[in-house]
């Protein structure tokens, strides 16, 4: 299965970088939390006078190469690639490219390898790549054409107000194995003992078996050692 992952706000922590940006920045407004934030675009949830300060921020020199990774994106990645899924980065430049583009490069080959920078996709319009699922923040995608790949909201307090599938890393495995026939999935022993009810009865057909007496009757076709008569 082709699974497209966007990058800020699904993989890269957008919202941490830019929360210590701000306060780094000394402004007496303070620094929205991520719990508060309701816009998709961050400027949006300042006042009209503080958004030129929001833009200098995140078209700063260093700011998309030095954003953590969210936690659990880098093993969920590492993980699906595990399971044979094709996993690629789908993400979305700037309009004022010049940090942003290289910086989003560095980001994935400090915190994901140098393999993965070949599975970068960069684009503005994210329909006209195809997949079978997007996993992105964005509340709604829309571009030229008819997007093949199914969206799936990586859960974030800005986009729940949109009556969608979402998703979170903590529990990808499940939303994915929902949401398409085709994902693969691995259980771990714990998961599979979970799903065991301890006080069950054992089924007929092993009780059968148990309890069945031995035929005796079984030939073994083998080829006996040399001077061994049967």
């Amino acid at each position: 299965m082709l699974i497209l992952v966007d990058q800020d706000g699904v993989i890269a922590d957008f919202d941490r970088g830019f929360y210590e940006a701000w306060q780094k920045s000394g402004h007496e407004y303070p620094a929205i939390e991520l719990q508060h934030r309701r816009s998709f675009y961050v400027k949006d949830d300042y006042p009209s006078a503080l958004q030129t300060l929001a833009v200098d921020i995140i078209t700063a020199k260093g700011f998309f190469r030095d954003m953590p990774p969210i936690v659990g994106a880098v093993e969920s990645l590492n993980q699906l690639l595990e399971l044979g899924h094709d996993v690629r980065i789908c993400t979305s430049p700037l309009n004022t490219y010049k940090n942003c583009v290289q910086e989003k490069y560095e980001w994935v080959e400090r915190n994901l390898g140098l393999d993965f920078v070949s599975r970068m996709i960069v684009t503005k319009d994210k329909t006209v790549v195809v997949g079978d699922i997007l996993i992105d923040d964005k509340p709604s995608i829309s571009g030229t054409r008819t997007p093949t790949w199914k969206h799936i909201v990586y859960d974030q307090p800005y986009n729940r107000h949109v009556d969608a599938l979402r998703l979170s890393w903590a529990n990808f495995r499940q939303v994915l194995k929902e949401a398409h026939p085709n994902f693969k999935h691995r259980y771990t022993l714990g998961e599979l003992i979970q799903q065991c009810d301890s006080n069950a009865e054992p089924p007929s057909d092993l009780m059968v078996w148990d309890t069945a007496r031995p035929i005796g009757n079984e030939i073994l076709d083998y080829t006996l050692p040399e001077g061994v008569q049967k």
